[in-house]
């Protein structure tokens, strides 16, 4: 896992115009805010390929990224934190996620690297 294991609840200020961190993440050796799915919205996305075991056997799933980003809105790390019902559709994500690319943000006037949840689903067409 790329990320320590303890989300603190309690961080930096922020100004009132900053969008509300659901925790912070020590990545880095910084404390960075993390964001709820939803809350941030990507500038431009891909979709990931569908894993082709799971498609040829009419397979659904989903997987949830813990995505890092970087200052200029580009990911820079990411962690499978939920795949299901195999692992296949966490590595389909995070090798899409690369493509990904979100608004930089500030905190208290300063840019600054931010995580943020992105879950995918696959359906079955």
């Amino acid at each position: 896992m790329l990320f320590a294991a303890a989300l603190i609840v309690a961080g930096p200020a922020r100004a009132a115009t900053d969008p509300a961190p659901q925790a912070y993440l020590k990545y880095g050796g910084e404390e960075i805010p993390v964001y709820a799915p939803g809350q941030i919205q990507p500038t431009r996305t891909a979709k990931p390929d569908y894993p082709r075991s799971e498609q040829e056997d009419r397979v659904a799933g989903h997987a949830a990224l813990i995505v890092v980003v970087g200052l200029d809105g580009r990911p820079i790390a990411s962690d499978v934190a939920e795949s299901k019902p195999t692992a296949s559709f966490g590595r389909a994500a995070q090798a899409c996620i690369k493509d990904w690319r979100f608004p930089p943000l500030k905190l208290n006037g300063t840019p600054t690297k931010y995580a943020l949840v992105v879950p995918f689903e696959f359906t079955v067409r």
